[in-house]
């Protein structure tokens, strides 16, 4: 069985890295949308790399189970 730190260290670095790559994307794809458009979709990679950094932290919501 794996440790919770560990798949919580797993999940938090895959979500960095995919909201690297998202954030990437979606700003070199925004080049050409309006203002607010471009920053509706930076604010959602934004919120997504924030969410990632904090599961990388461990500082997400705790998950309790039926043992405890």
């Amino acid at each position: 069985m794996v440790a919770v730190g560990t798949l919580l260290l797993r999940y938090g670095l895959y979500v960095l890295v995919v909201g690297a790559a998202c954030g990437w994307y979606v700003y070199a794809e925004t080049a050409d949308l309006s203002r607010r458009r471009r920053l509706g979709w930076v604010s959602v990679a934004v919120l997504f790399g924030i969410g990632g950094l904090l599961a990388f932290l461990g500082l997400g919501p705790e998950r309790r189970t039926a043992n405890g």
